[in-house]
């Protein structure tokens, strides 16, 4: 079926043009990845112009987002999404990204939460796990360094009343 002029295109017909375009960028090289993004993301702001309440929309545009390293664009998305219809899907990616944007405290409720939408035998279950983890080993690095950093304060404001 030959493929319709983008202005002839309906609200679907964008919507999963859009999705498509980021299971492609999910799956290409380096060199097409940023091409298949930007696609996607385009389509994706046609489809959310025509029906802002599409969560799968803005879902698949924060996918775009966060695979572009924009995260602070795909932390919106994310958001509105899980806003619309709470998703383990949302949950754990909005969870990745904060993780990628320092939000530690945040990230660990969001998979925490993405934990508990989960049954046992959820295709993600073990992939949020692994993050859950790693965002818990991550905050108590922090923890440990912000410790030492007081201590070594401590020492340099005692040395200075010395002085």
């Amino acid at each position: 079926m030959p493929e319709k002029e983008e202005e002839e295109m309906g609200y679907y017909e964008k919507r999963n043009q859009g999705a498509d375009y980021v299971t492609k960028g999910i799956q290409e090289n380096k060199g097409k990845k940023e091409e298949n993004f930007r696609k996607a993301i385009k389509y994706l702001d046609d489809a959310i112009s025509i029906n802002p309440y599409d969560h799968l929309s803005h879902f698949n545009k924060g996918v775009a987002f966060y695979n572009l390293g924009e995260y602070k664009e795909a932390e919106d998305c994310f958001s509105r999404s899980e806003a619309l219809n709470e998703s383990v899907a949302g949950r754990y990616y909005e969870g990745l990204n904060k993780m990628e944007l320092g939000k530690l405290e945040e990230a660990k409720e969001i998979l925490e939460r993405s934990l508990e939408l989960t049954s046992e035998k959820h295709v993600l279950r073990k992939d949020i796990e692994e993050k859950y983890s790693e965002v818990e080993k991550r905050l108590e690095e922090e923890k440990e360094s912000k410790k030492e950093l007081d201590e070594e304060l401590e020492e340099l404001e005692e040395e200075s009343e010395e002085i």
